[in-house]
């Protein structure tokens, strides 16, 4: 898999019996998605676990990945199924991001920018059932159309994970605390 700028995925491992595999990772800071955690800095060779089970995926700093179940297909063959999407955002606290999500009719902008007070992300109505998930640090506040969210009514934060999730479709600003 590549993801163009913002991710990238190596699949096998290319010698019979191998668990690990290097991998050149381009420039910037790359998190390695499988455990959300360990971050890599780009722009040189990397050696990871490589296990027949799971494939290498690393994100980089500023990363928007959509998944989600959009297609009535086979799979979904119910009268009660509907559309919907996770939004996972990997904010870089010095460049914006965006994407650009095509929801069949037209294109709308998932966007993620610093601010001076933290951290500012705007999500287009994506005509989907939308859960947003953003990683990093605990918010100062989550602010929503204006209006201030509280944890556990229109989104939590689980510590552990350091993500902010929640099913809100409109316009969300977090505020973090700065850095020490």
């Amino acid at each position: 898999m590549d993801g163009g700028d913002h991710a990238d995925g190596h699949p096998g491992v290319g010698e019979q019996g191998a668990r690990e595999r290097e991998l050149y990772l381009p420039a910037g800071l790359w998190l390695d998605y499988r455990d959300g955690r360990t971050l890599h800095a780009g722009g040189r060779t990397i050696r990871v676990e490589a296990p027949l089970s799971s494939i290498p995926v690393f994100v980089k700093e500023g990363g928007i990945v959509v998944r989600g179940d959009v297609l009535r297909a086979n799979n979904t063959w119910s009268p009660s199924w509907a559309p919907r999407l996770r939004v996972e955002i990997f904010p870089s606290p010095r460049v914006a991001s965006a994407f650009s999500y095509y929801t069949g009719g037209s294109s709308r902008t998932i966007a993620s920018r610093p601010t001076a007070s933290g951290l500012r992300v705007e999500v287009d109505d994506l005509d989907a059932a939308t859960q947003l998930a953003i990683h990093g640090g605990p918010p100062d506040a989550v602010m929503s159309s204006g209006r201030r969210l509280r944890e556990g009514q229109g989104y939590v934060y689980d510590g552990a994970r350091r993500v902010l999730e929640t099913i809100e479709r409109i316009a969300l600003r977090a505020q973090r605390a700065p850095k020490p």
